[in-house]
């Protein structure tokens, strides 16, 4: 178990909430999941085996899923709690549209992110057909960044059902990007930025792998381009890793810091200073106009003055300001970009919004009172990434 107020390891990110535990395979992205591992993992906890019983299968001599999904709300409860704001990596563990999962399920999930509005919730799904069938239903909250994974040219197919919701952000992870190498990606699709119009954001990562040569390659050619044609579009670009087959390759998977101790994210090639020079830019550390969160307080107001029967579907959630067009408007020729219309590559350090609200310092001046504390501060939790 681990407290919500756990940092995560993914770095566009602060924390991970998975109130939905489970998932099955959707697309080749699926092959080196991590995450059924990390279910297996704490499945073999006495206090989660019950719950997480059933959710994992390696009865074949793989781990696989078994399709089976589990919601947990007291976990989505607990970021309501957590008073200052976060970016939260939104169900990690699962799929939020996953097919076995009720629509009353995903519908709670939304009335407890405009609830949590000083938090940021980021949400990535393999399945945008329901996404986008659902999305008319769904009444958008600003805080929600809302994404979908394309990992290979067929998979491009997933922006367009993306374009189509009313999401405030949207985003989509090219992670893994799994290159083919005898045909590269600027002449499989020649103008990509004609695909990712109205694309707030893009990450991009190679991929990662549990065993030593797992990882498929991504090639630089295909980074290059990515980045130019997101960039073109007005999309911000945030590229995560390089991956683990460039990392074995390049030598710099073992790399050590100078305390002598292993340089964090190595393996996957996640490490900006370990990169070619080309990739070292602070301007590939991109995250979308952090603004929209501004107003959010003023969103809320308009909404509940007017309702949401009487809010249109075509239009963006009320309140919310137009997005920052500067770097659409940009030249974006090479992979430098103004530091004053980007944000610094220290992602893990870029200040959040006011809360709205602040907890009550309490000072503990007995034992007792400092063991209730601590219980207190563990008492709502999630599932650490």
């Amino acid at each position: 178990m681990s407290s919500v107020g756990v940092n995560s390891g993914i770095q566009w990110t602060d924390d991970t909430l998975n109130a939905i535990v489970g998932c099955s395979w959707r697309s080749p992205a699926c092959d080196n999941c991590y995450a059924r591992y990390d279910v297996n993992r704490m499945a073999r906890n006495p206090r989660l085996e019950e719950q997480l019983d059933g959710l994992v299968d390696g009865s074949s001599g793989e781990l696989k899923w078994t399709g089976r999904v589990q919601f947990f709300p007291e976990r989505l409860d607990a970021v309501l709690r957590v008073h200052r704001g976060r970016r939260y990596f939104t169900n990690s563990l699962s799929d939020l549209f996953h097919e076995n999962l009720d629509e009353d399920v995903i519908q709670k999930h939304f009335k407890t992110f405009r609830e949590a509005h000083q938090h940021t919730f980021q949400i990535l799904t393999k399945r945008s057909q329901r996404l986008r069938e659902l999305s008319p239903n769904i009444d958008w909250p600003c805080n929600v960044w809302m994404g979908v994974t394309v990992e290979d040219v067929r998979r491009l197919d997933r922006i367009p059902d993306l374009a189509a919701t009313q999401a405030r952000i949207k985003w989509v992870s090219f992670e893994p990007w799994l290159s083919d190498p005898a045909t590269p990606l600027c002449e499989a699709v020649p103008n990509l930025r004609n695909r990712l119009e109205g694309i707030d954001w893009a990450v991009i990562g190679g991929e990662s792998s549990k065993t030593k040569y797992g990882a498929r390659p991504m090639l630089f050619e295909d980074v290059r381009y990515l980045i130019g044609e997101c960039r073109a579009a007005g999309a911000k670009v945030f590229l995560k890793q390089l991956g683990t087959l460039w990392a074995i390759a390049s030598g710099t998977n073992d790399a050590m810091g100078d305390d002598g101790k292993p340089v964090k994210k190595a393996k996957s090639g996640g490490e900006p200073s370990l990169w070619p020079a080309e990739f070292q830019s602070p301007s590939l550390r991109e995250f979308p106009d952090v603004r929209v969160m501004e107003s959010f307080a003023a969103s809320e107001a308009i909404d509940n003055s007017v309702g949401p029967d009487k809010a249109s579907k075509s239009d963006p959630p009320d309140g919310c300001p137009a997005p920052d067009q500067s770097a659409a408007d940009s030249d974006h020729s090479d992979l430098s970009c103004s530091p004053s219309v980007h944000k610094p590559a220290a992602a893990k350090d870029m200040t959040h919004p006011a809360p709205t609200s602040r907890p009550t310092t309490h000072k503990s001046k007995s034992r007792s009172q400092r063991r209730w504390n601590r219980q207190r501060k563990n008492t709502y939790w999630i599932f650490e990434e």
